[in-house]
C-alpha cells in the first residue's frame, strides 16, 4: 500500500504544565455584587517551546516534520506557577500482559443468612 510513516522527532521535548491569570470580558449584564473583578486561573498544558523572562510559550501539536502547532504564550507577569510533567517520549515496548481473571461480583456480609453479591 502507501509508505511507512515516519516518527514524530519527540528527543528532548518536556511537557509542562503552567497555572496563570487570564483578563476575561462578558458581554451580559450584571449586578455589582455578580462581578468577578479578579483574574481568573486557569491551567495550560502542553509541550514547552519557551520558558524565560519574557514568559512560557507551549504547543499542543508536533509534526512528523518537527515543526509546532497550537502554540500559546503566557506574559510572565501572568504566571502563578509552571511545572514539568515529564518527558515526551514513546511508552517503552512491554511484553503483551495477560488478562486477570476476576469476579466482578464481591461478596457483601448482610444480617441474614443469605450472602449477598454487588458488582465492583
Amino acid at each position: 500500500m502507501g509508505s511507512e510513516q515516519p516518527p514524530v522527532p519527540l528527543k528532548g521535548l518536556e511537557v509542562w504544565a503552567c497555572e496563570w491569570e487570564d483578563a476575561h470580558w462578558n458581554s451580559d449584564e450584571f449586578n455589582r455584587d455578580e462581578i468577578t473583578h479578579r483574574p481568573i486561573n486557569y491551567v495550560t498544558v502542553g509541550i514547552k517551546l519557551f520558558d524565560d523572562e519574557t514568559g512560557v510559550s507551549l504547543s499542543t501539536d508536533l509534526c512528523e516534520t518537527g515543526t509546532f502547532r497550537g502554540i500559546n504564550f503566557i506574559p510572565a507577569k501572568m504566571i502563578v506557577r509552571s511545572w514539568k510533567l515529564g518527558n515526551l517520549k514513546p511508552a517503552s515496548p512491554r511484553s503483551p500482559r495477560k488478562p486477570k481473571v476476576q469476579s466482578p461480583l464481591k461478596s457483601i456480609p448482610t444480617t441474614s443468612n443469605k450472602q449477598s453479591f454487588e458488582p465492583d
